[in-house]
């Protein structure tokens, strides 16, 4: 908890230098490089504005702000206070978690919690994915398409949200498992989905592989992707739990040298 709640601090210095420095001001002597540790660290708490201390996503959107999901709601902050949002405004997600968010290519923000997921826009949210096809479960993480469709990974399948219309992807259509997390598009367009239980997983030209201990791939159960510059192979990064961080730089076998241990495998 102590790691998330520093690890917040440092995105909100970084991402909101102009108004974090007008609340408190740091001078550092000129061409003078400091530690990280030399730095001002300042945390957020309930006591400071969040609905909730457990933050599970964090997003910078385009108009400045840094959106917050905890466990307890969702929070916009602005580099000095926290807005939260009741029930009055949308109750699917007043006290609830919210477990990913995502800002589209037409800024709508995009927001995963405990029974679907919504979009934000004007100051107004909408309910995008119903319980029909979620059954009323959790939506993890996005992604957008280059043809502007959206993925979502949830805790019952694949969806594909394109102008309204949903198509829900299950094991019955190929996948290993229906518990996914993570998602995220290569330069290629080929979508990468992490389960947790089904490895790591390709979708393209409407077929999935999954990667496993069977073929290679060193676990099972991957956590999240990282929103870091692709590898030298051209495929987004992989961020996994502790546990397949352990495996990946224990192993090496069958991975291509540009990627080697903790990207996507070519």
């Amino acid at each position: 908890m102590r790691f998330l709640l520093v690890l917040f601090a440092v995105l909100a210095w970084l991402q909101f230098p102009a108004r974090a420095q007008a609340a408190a001001t740091v001078l550092l002597p000129a061409a003078q490089e400091k530690a990280l540790s030399q730095y001002r660290l300042d945390g957020w708490q309930i006591e400071q504005g969040l609905p909730q201390n457990a933050v599970a996503a964090l997003l910078h959107t385009s108009d400045g702000y840094l959106w917050v999901g905890t466990l307890g709601g969702l929070a916009r902050f602005d580099g000095a206070r926290f807005t939260t949002f009741d029930a009055s405004e949308f109750a699917e997600i007043a006290s609830q978690p919210v477990l990913g968010l995502m800002q589209d290519a037409q800024q709508n923000l995009w927001i995963g919690h405990n029974k679907g997921a919504a979009i934000y826009r004007d100051g107004k949210f909408r309910q995008v994915f119903s319980a029909g096809p979620l059954g009323d479960q959790r939506v993890w993480a996005f992604a957008q398409a280059p043809d502007g469709a959206v993925w979502a990974a949830t805790s019952s399948g694949l969806l594909r949200w394109d102008k309204g219309a949903v198509k829900h992807y299950r094991e019955a259509d190929g996948l290993p498992t229906d518990r996914l997390r993570a998602l995220a598009f290569d330069r290629d367009g080929v979508l990468w989905i992490a389960s947790s239980g089904g490895g790591l997983v390709s979708f393209k030209d409407g077929r999935f592989h999954a990667l496993t201990p069977d073929n290679g791939f060193p676990i099972c159960r991957c956590a999240r992707y990282w929103p870091t510059r692709p590898a030298a192979c051209g495929r987004p990064r992989l961020a996994a739990d502790w546990r397949a961080s352990t495996a990946a730089r224990s192993r090496s076998t069958r991975w291509p040298t540009a990627c080697r241990p903790t990207s996507l495998p070519a």
